[in-house]
């Protein structure tokens, strides 16, 4: 398992909804994550990825 912190930075432009006030982000609330897990028999080849976003929009 592996994670990585993907917060982007304040002030990235992030108009999200047509009633906003702000088009820059001023802060985080949280931060955001990304998290992979991999799985593999002990035979054999055959590789599975559990991949997992902290997002709203993708």
């Amino acid at each position: 398992m592996a994670h990585a912190d993907v917060t982007p930075p304040v002030n990235i432009y992030h108009r999200m909804w047509g009633a906003a006030t702000q088009d820059l982000a001023t802060g985080v609330h949280r931060p955001l994550r990304a998290t992979v897990t991999l799985l593999a028999p002990r035979e054999g080849d055959e590789r599975q990825f559990i991949i997992a976003l902290d997002h709203c929009v993708l």
